[in-house]
């Protein structure tokens, strides 16, 4: 087994194995994701990524989106550049609501062809309709998608802890895509 595989196993282990499962909530200690890294967590059968992002996507983003206005998020305490309650964190939905498809994470990390694209820092892309999101889940190209921003689930940060309720469900999706 490669070594990223061991410590993705590690890293999932120790997150679900934290997870509550009485609660209403599921919570997860940021400090347990590595800068650079996405989980992926399900909820009501549908992926919640985290992504810890690193100084230089959230360099990014400040240049990229400076002076950007939130457009109706479902969270309210989100910063308008970064699309997130904190700029290294951020939390979404992890697929188009357009099309229904589970994006993927180009990560700068792991993939060389993202080095050398002008998204170098990473970015999402759903396979379905070749629509490209940055890191702050806004679309950057694609015509086949309508949707230009992915969904932000409701949550909470509080002393480095993420916090949201294990019933949330989308508000932006079509019951046809599912």
């Amino acid at each position: 087994m490669s070594d990223m595989k061991v410590i993705l196993f590690i890293i999932t282990f120790s997150i679900t194995s934290s997870l509550s499962f009485a609660s209403p909530y599921i919570e997860l200690n940021t400090s347990k994701i590595p800068i650079g890294t996405l989980i992926n967590i399900p909820v009501n059968g549908l992926p919640v990524f985290i992504l810890n992002r690193t100084d230089d996507s959230i360099n990014y983003l400040n240049e990229t989106h400076s002076g950007s206005i939130n457009h109706g998020e479902s969270c309210s305490e989100c910063d308008s550049i970064f699309r997130s309650i904190s700029p290294n964190i951020f939390v979404v939905w992890g697929f188009n609501p357009t099309t229904g498809c589970e994006v993927i994470y180009a990560s700068s990390e792991d993939d060389e062809w993202v080095k050398s694209d002008k998204y170098s820092v990473g970015y999402f892309v759903d396979p379905c309709s070749d629509a490209i999101f940055d890191l702050s889940g806004r679309k950057i190209s694609g015509k086949y998608s309508t949707t230009k921003e992915l969904e932000i689930p409701e949550y909470s940060i509080n002393s480095g802890v993420i916090r949201f309720n294990k019933s949330i469900y989308p508000t932006n999706i079509s019951d046809k895509n599912f």
